[in-house]
């Protein structure tokens, strides 16, 4: 028998182990493929085109029950199983890796550390970078002096007012030098809130789904 035939027999031998696999439980196997989407999950191949890979989107897949990640490598995966199975096609930047499974770590990290519980303090993930479009403000830690380099006075002060001030000023400047375009984002968001907040009865709900208060 010849190459070919040989892995259209093995094909045929995956696609009989399939038949006894319990409902709900998904394989992928190589060439062939029938497998269905139970409920509402959703099935998602790292993929290096399509849609981009980005702090909102990792808020909505945070929001979903269940995520099945499938990990192309070299070549990817047979077209009629991605027909067959998936629901997204997500990518985490314009270049080429060998396989798919650095990108699913990465989005399962982003994604992860979103749901409560997750983190230590709830909190935590909404100082940080791309939260209310602006990169996170610098880090300091102990000691107190450094090979010469101070931790600045305000944030030994003990004004939380000052240290919020200064922590906000410092991301602005930040964001400004170091990503231009999601500064611009900021700004613009931040002029819509002022014009919302001249009728702010009126605009409340409005206000409140932009997810970010007046700065």
């Amino acid at each position: 028998m010849s190459p070919e035939g040989d892995d259209m027999e093995e094909n045929r031998d995956k696609m009989k182990e399939k038949e006894e696999i319990p409902e709900g439980e998904y394989t992928i196997p190589l060439g062939v493929a029938d497998v269905k989407r139970e409920g509402t999950d959703l099935t998602i191949i790292t993929w290096s085109r399509e849609v981009y890979f980005a702090l909102e989107a990792a808020e909505e897949l945070a929001k979903e029950d269940e995520l099945v990640f499938i990990c192309g490598h070299y070549e990817g995966i047979d077209e009629r199983v991605l027909e067959e199975t998936v629901t997204d096609y997500i990518s985490i930047g314009d270049y080429v890796l060998t396989g798919g499974e650095l990108p699913a770590m990465v989005m399962i990290d982003a994604i992860a550390r979103l749901i409560p519980g997750v983190l230590g303090n709830d909190f935590s993930s909404e100082e940080e970078s791309f939260h209310n479009d602006l990169l996170e403000y610098p880090q300091y830690s102990r000691p107190e002096q450094w090979h010469g380099r101070k931790v600045p006075e305000v944030l030994l002060s003990g004004n939380h007012k000052k240290v919020t001030e200064w922590r906000l000023e410092q991301a602005k400047q930040r964001t400004s030098a170091r990503r231009p375009d999601l500064y611009r984002k900021y700004q613009e968001k931040q002029q819509l809130i002022k014009r919302l907040a001249v009728h702010k009865r009126n605009n409340i709900h409005m206000m409140e789904g932009l997810g970010i208060h007046e700065n």
